[in-house]
Formats: structure tokens, C-alpha cells, sequence
């Protein structure tokens, strides 16, 4: 979730309004992320056979883990989400 909201950490670490539609979207991003942690570990303990689920959860944090560790790192890569938009 950190990595997700590092981008609000400094645009507001230069100085610029936390306005309501700022923390609308912080709070909606929060709700999201909280969302899909929740389905992933519902979809890994109530599936319909443990094990296979549990290997799609590990499979899932583990690409999400290389993307933010890895790809968005690599000089080739896009650049991690919010990435240019502070100089």
C-alpha cells in the first residue's frame, strides 16, 4: 500500500493543498487496495481447493512484488506509478 501512495507523500511534502478531492482520492485508493488484499485472502482460504488457491495468491504477491521491485526500478521500465510528475 505504501508504495501505491507514495505519490500524495510528495505532492504534499511540496507544499500544495490537501484539498477534498485530493482526500477523496487517497481515501478511494485506500479503499481499493484494502479491497483487493481482502479478496485475495478470500479467494486463497474459501476457494474451492486450498491448495491451488493458495499457490494463485502466492503467484499474484509475487508478481506484484517483482513490478514494483524489479520492472519499475529497471531503466527500460515506465517508471513507478506518478513517476515525472514532480520534477
Amino acid at each position: 500500500m505504501a508504495e501505491e501512495l507514495a505519490v500524495f507523500r510528495r505532492y504534499l511534502a511540496r507544499g500544495h493543498p490537501a484539498g477534498a478531492p485530493l482526500r477523496l482520492v487517497f481515501l478511494l485508493n485506500v479503499l481499493l487496495l484494502g479491497l483487493w488484499n481482502l479478496l485475495l485472502l478470500g479467494t486463497a482460504v474459501y476457494g474451492p481447493a486450498y491448495g491451488p488457491q493458495l499457490v494463485g495468491a502466492a503467484v499474484a504477491t509475487l508478481a506484484w512484488y517483482l513490478t514494483y521491485q524489479g520492472w519499475y526500478r529497471a531503466r527500460w521500465s515506465p517508471g513507478r506509478p506518478g513517476a515525472g510528475l514532480f520534477l
